[in-house]
């Protein structure tokens, strides 16, 4: 049995700049990984496979000669093989233009293939149209948005059980069929592998070295589930004395309701006019605006200094070390 994996290398961030005259990204000094849900489909073979050790993953990929490393990064995680189609005339090709050419990549490298497998979308477009559209070109059965799929005893068909608007339904699909990988899994999946390749951004810890030595009250405020939160902040900042380590919770709205944030200012016994609330998202700055808190945007995470700007930070910051001057100011 053959399984194909489409991939996708993305940016890292999603702070990036756009080539104004080829509209296409500028990739030069912005690190790329494979994209999340991409991996996540990858698993989904890999595990069909530990239950079926015949069949074949071959990963494919349409991108710059640098998309090799997601590539590897795939044969890392058990695919068996990794085709990358590599040409500057794909530079600013549309959805439709990609599925074209990894529909012929499909067609040429994994000839007698069973079933496709595909990321629900890439975290740098958000389009999800390539994995339809691919079945749409090679005229297979698709199913959109599965969470859960398991083979047949006859390894004829396909059982997906997929996110629709009122909850989830079972759809069975003959083979060959292409099948787009959604969130749920992929959460699960994040939580099991959430410590893997994560560390502080450079000067993180030196800044909460001297907050901690000038005894300032320290928390940490995600809208990740609380569970996942603890587990992240306890690896990498264990030592760290937090007042709170807060994360989405059944019993307070998430961000940018400020509920979260009142709540941490009653822990800190310290009035919300006294904190300073520092952050990487738009979402942040206005959680931070509504509380009253000192909005500070921080420039190495995910938005531009426009966007943290017109969110409401007071103050931007390119590195850590720069919130100690503004604190003793």
């Amino acid at each position: 049995m053959k399984i194909v994996v489409c991939v996708k290398q993305v940016p890292e961030i999603t702070n990036v700049r756009v080539n104004p005259e080829t509209g296409t990204l500028i990739r030069e000094g912005v690190a790329s990984i494979l994209n999340p849900f991409c991996e996540y489909a990858l698993d989904h073979a890999v595990r069909l496979k530990a239950a079926n050790p015949e069949i074949e993953i071959t990963a494919v990929s349409m991108g710059p000669p640098q998309a090799e490393s997601a590539l590897l990064r795939c044969l890392e995680l058990g695919a068996d093989r990794a085709v990358l189609v590599s040409d500057r005339k794909f530079a600013g090709a549309d959805t439709w233009a990609t599925a074209l050419t990894l529909a012929a990549v499909i067609r040429t490298a994994a000839p007698g293939y069973d079933l496709i497998l595909a990321g629900k979308q890439a975290i740098d477009g958000d389009t999800a149209q390539v994995g339809p559209e691919i079945a749409e070109i090679l005229g297979l059965p698709q199913v959109m948005y599965g969470v859960e799929m398991t083979l047949t005893p006859n390894r004829k068909r396909i059982r997906v059980k997929r996110e629709v608007e009122s909850g989830h339904e079972v759809l069975e699909a003959r083979l060959p069929a292409l099948v787009s990988k959604c969130l749920a899994e992929m959460i699960e999946h994040y939580n099991y592998n959430c410590l893997v390749s994560t560390h502080l951004y450079d000067g993180i810890r030196e800044m909460l070295d001297v907050m901690i030595k000038h005894r300032l009250k320290l928390a940490v405020f995600s809208n990740k589930a609380e569970p996942l939160t603890r587990k992240i902040v306890t690896h990498l900042l264990g030592d760290v004395p937090f007042v709170s380590i807060m994360g989405a919770r059944p019993d307070l709205p998430r961000k940018p309701d400020p509920a979260g944030a009142f709540f941490i200012s009653r822990q800190m016994e310290v009035s919300p006019q006294q904190i300073v609330y520092m952050g990487d998202s738009d979402v942040d700055m206005i959680t931070a605006t509504k509380a009253g808190m000192f909005a500070v945007g921080v420039l190495w995470g995910f938005r531009s200094g426009e966007e943290l700007r017109a969110s409401g930070a007071n103050v931007l910051l390119d590195h850590p070390s720069g919130l100690i001057p503004l604190l003793e100011n």
